[in-house]
């Protein structure tokens, strides 16, 4: 059975990565949450999806040119005015996510946004807090960045792990297997029949990103898909009927 993840939160409506979006998409029958990991200039690990945030806010520059404590006093609405502007609607670190996260029973699908910015340390500093709060088994690390999450699988071997794509992967499957890996999360236009008969003949499992047609999302669920990641948690709950036990 089909489950889904609330991609950013429930980021349709709500301003991505807030906790603001991820309360909300709390609200809805889902297996939990995706988002997305940065670093500081301080060394903060954060929730911000764009490397350069002038899209998800009104400042302008890089995340990682930024201090926790500057990052913390922009307006992230990401132009949905119509929300406070308070703590739920500010960029939150990933231990204050956290904080909130280890009193529920979601997964929560960590990107590490590696592969433009070359977070030095970013992947052990993200995998000591997955241990101190105890949410290794609820944890699946991705990211585009392959290499850190080989580096992820050897410093924890029993976290589930993706490799993100965006492009037509040949035997998908097979190269995701030969890795160790246990998930392969293609844009969802990228994946073709051959391509789930090789992640079925390797026992991977698919996670496509990001589907909120709930047409769409009924052929994934045919194609026997594990998790359909959406920005559209309500309409991925009708779909599916709730969650993946």
């Amino acid at each position: 059975m089909t489950g889904i993840l609330a991609h950013r939160g429930f980021s349709a409506l709500y301003p991505e990565n807030t906790m603001l979006a991820f309360k909300e998409a709390a609200k809805f029958d889902i297996v939990g949450f995706e988002t997305d990991v940065q670093m500081s200039k301080d060394g903060v690990l954060v929730i911000c999806h764009d490397e350069e945030i002038s899209r998800v806010s009104n400042g302008e520059g890089f995340v990682k040119d930024f201090t926790f404590e500057e990052l913390r006093k922009l307006d992230f609405r990401n132009g949905m005015y119509q929300y406070e502007l308070d703590e739920d609607t500010r960029i939150p670190s990933l231990e204050e996510f956290f904080e909130w996260f280890k009193e529920t029973n979601f997964i929560i699908n960590i990107e590490l946004k590696s592969s433009q910015e070359r977070y030095d340390g970013m992947v052990e500093k993200t995998l000591d807090m997955v241990k101190k709060y105890g949410l290794v088994d609820r944890v699946i690390m991705s990211s585009f960045n392959h290499r850190d999450i080989i580096k992820c699988k050897g410093l924890i071997p029993e976290i589930k792990c993706g490799f993100l794509t965006w492009s037509v992967f040949l035997k998908p499957g097979s190269y995701t297997a030969s890795y160790g890996i246990d998930y392969y999360h293609p844009d969802y236009n990228s994946i073709d029949d051959e391509d789930y008969e090789d992640c079925k003949k390797n026992n991977i499992d698919v996670n496509p990103y990001t589907i909120d047609d709930k047409e769409k999302m009924k052929e994934l669920v045919d194609k026997g898909v594990l998790y359909i990641i959406t920005n559209r948690p309500d309409l991925g709950v009708e779909v599916v009927g709730g969650k993946n036990e």
